[in-house]
């Protein structure tokens, strides 16, 4: 096993000190917001000023609320992305390197990415098949280590806050997936008062009085508007009899033709239920006053010969490799 590079919480911390703790941008779906919920609620426990969520990005576009400017969203904290943007400071937690000497030239630093902080990890050593004994990618979701960084307590098991938090990124299926490299990152990352990522990593998650609570859980966040699990999705044969319904349910759609009223209510409710679950407190934003949209590109990662080349000369602004067969990335995006 590679040689870690010191304390994580260290690094994380060299990337949070450095943001101004003004703005907010986070990804359209459920870890991204329970992310920028929980960092607003530590800040207001510092009793620090109350940072402002300006917007969301989706990867694609840019939705900014409430009159804030490219300049706002420069100086913003992007969580649940790894943007390549000089000047902008990213928390995210995809696989961003082919292979283990891609520098990602246009990458701010400091930020923080668990798999840039495990040395070496990459395309080329991960992807490596259901419960193989070997290293991959950071199993669980941001945010989980933004609370185990900023040591926020965890809500009650059986909670409808403690569901949600197993549900982001669908973290709660990895230990059935991917059962020793969710030991290998819990015993690297995590303590066990991380209750949720020891329960994921363990398999005790899900037992039957979570199964009501997480079912529960998914009706509301399917009821506000979350995209709701492809019915086209195969079962997986990992999983405990009746949670194969329960995973997916993550994003709240935005595309360029969304009403923005329609889709800023639907917003509004699902930013109340997750503060109000997690019994955090923020302020709800309350229009969309601008679009910014780039060119989404989907690409084989065996066929781009160097990465670091790539995004320089494509300016590229955001990128995650998804999977053995995928890398996605963001061009022609300027802020």
């Amino acid at each position: 096993m590679a040689m870690l590079n010191g304390n994580w919480v260290d690094e994380f911390h060299s990337a949070f000190d450095a943001w101004d703790k003004q703005f907010l941008v986070t990804s359209n779906d459920i870890d991204g917001f329970l992310s920028a919920a929980a960092i607003i609620h530590h800040c207001r426990q510092q009793e620090w000023t109350e940072p402002t969520l300006i917007g969301i990005y989706t990867g694609r576009h840019i939705a900014l609320f409430d009159g804030h400017t490219t300049d706002d969203a420069r100086n913003a904290l992007w969580l649940d992305h790894d943007i390549s943007n000089p000047g902008v400071i990213c928390m995210g937690q995809h696989l961003v390197r082919l292979h283990p000497k891609d520098t990602l030239p246009r990458r701010h630093r400091p930020t923080f990415n668990p798999n840039l902080w495990w040395p070496g990890l990459a395309h080329s050593n991960c992807f490596n098949g259901y419960n193989k004994e070997k290293l991959d990618k950071y199993p669980f979701a941001t945010i989980h280590y933004v609370m185990a960084a900023l040591g926020i307590t965890e809500p009650n098991r059986g909670s409808t806050a403690y569901a949600l938090l197993a549900h982001a990124d669908s973290a709660w299926s990895c230990g059935y997936s991917y059962q020793p490299n969710c030991q290998m990152w819990y015993d690297a990352m995590f303590t066990s008062s991380n209750q949720v990522v020891k329960e994921i990593t363990n398999q005790t998650y899900c037992d039957p009085g979570n199964l009501a609570v997480h079912q529960a859980l998914v009706q509301d966040l399917v009821q506000i508007g979350i995209k709701k699990q492809s019915s086209a999705n195969k079962p997986s044969p990992h999983l405990p009899s009746g949670w194969n319904s329960i995973a997916g349910n993550q994003g709240l759609r935005f595309a360029s033709n969304s009403v923005r009223n329609t889709w800023m209510v639907r917003f509004g409710c699902l930013w109340e239920f997750i503060l109000s679950s997690m019994g955090w407190q923020a302020t709800t934003p309350n229009e969309i006053t601008s679009v910014i949209s780039g060119t989404y590109n989907q690409e084989y990662p065996n066929r781009i010969a160097n990465l670091d080349k790539l995004l320089h000369n494509k300016g590229v602004f955001s990128h995650a490799i998804d999977g053995l067969n995928s890398i996605r990335y963001t061009t022609d995006l300027k802020i």
